[in-house]
């Protein structure tokens, strides 16, 4: 994991920038609006749209390449959760397992290995 090899200390909300925060929110709340109006489809492909935004913020920002990418990675990491916490009501035990993992901070196997 990244953060852990570089030091940082991944911090949900307290480190996000306000400007990335506000995009997410904005993006989480059109997705909640999309559950409310029993537009599951909708908010399955505006959450995966909110994850292609963070692919594309990865390779933008190359955090592997920053001296000191506490912005990014914290940005990302806000990024996930929201994402997980999105996914909840279509993927219950696979969005609770990946938000432990977050939170966790340590890498884990999520998918055992095909032989």
């Amino acid at each position: 994991m990244l953060a852990n090899k570089k030091g940082v200390h991944l911090e949900c909300r307290e480190r996000v920038q306000g400007a990335f925060q506000g995009t997410v929110d904005r993006q989480k709340a059109e997705i909640a609006h999309a559950y409310e109006s029993y537009n599951i489809f909708e908010a399955a492909q505006r959450i995966n749209g909110l994850l292609t935004s963070g692919n594309k913020y990865i390779e933008e920002e190359k955090p592997w390449n920053l001296e000191y990418p506490e912005v990014v990675l914290n940005n990302l990491h806000y990024l996930l959760v929201v994402a997980c916490e999105l996914y909840e009501p279509i993927l219950p035990v696979s969005s609770q397992r990946a938000l432990e993992v977050l939170r966790a901070q340590q890498p884990v196997i999520l998918f055992t290995k095909l032989e």
